[in-house]
């Protein structure tokens, strides 16, 4: 079958990550192609993850509306990892949304917003070089830095 391949290497936080991309547009054998309207190729991710000599591996596959070319196909991947990873990690790890054991859907959802207008209010302070965990502190401490971080 014809493809592209690119594989990434990345070590760093004490582990070895090798991402290996394969990505076709030889599709035609796919049964329900006509029903994916835009449906250009078929790309598969292998993520393999080593940390203290053991190693895990991931596959994920995508539906895509790319032509079959795999650094732009491994550059997009990432990409909405980088949105995930840039969001949904601060909210679940520095702001504890996992944590929130608020099982009622409306609070659960206000909360939510609640999260994400900070995580934004936090970001768009540019004067304080720290991470938004210690914004958060410092707002909790001085209420002259959180009325600044309130001013638009």
């Amino acid at each position: 079958m014809a493809h592209q391949f690119v594989e990434t290497v990345d070590k760093e936080h004490g582990r070895l990550e090798t991402r290996r991309y394969w990505i076709t547009e030889d599709i035609d054998w796919l049964a329900d192609k006509p029903q994916w309207e835009k449906l250009r190729s078929i790309g598969l991710v292998e993520r393999v993850v080593e940390v203290a000599g053991k190693a895990q591996t991931e596959r994920a596959y995508y539906l895509s509306s790319l032509p079959s070319m795999a650094q732009r196909f491994a550059a997009t991947v990432c990409g909405h990892w980088g949105i995930k990873n840039g969001v949904h990690w601060v909210l679940d790890v520095q702001m504890n949304e996992d944590r929130c054991r608020v099982y009622d859907r409306q609070a659960a959802q206000n909360l939510a917003a609640l999260r994400v207008f900070c995580l934004n209010v936090l970001r768009r302070d540019q004067q304080h070089k720290v991470g938004v965990s210690a914004k958060q502190k410092e707002a909790g401490r001085s209420p002259k830095y959180l009325l600044s971080l309130l001013k638009f």
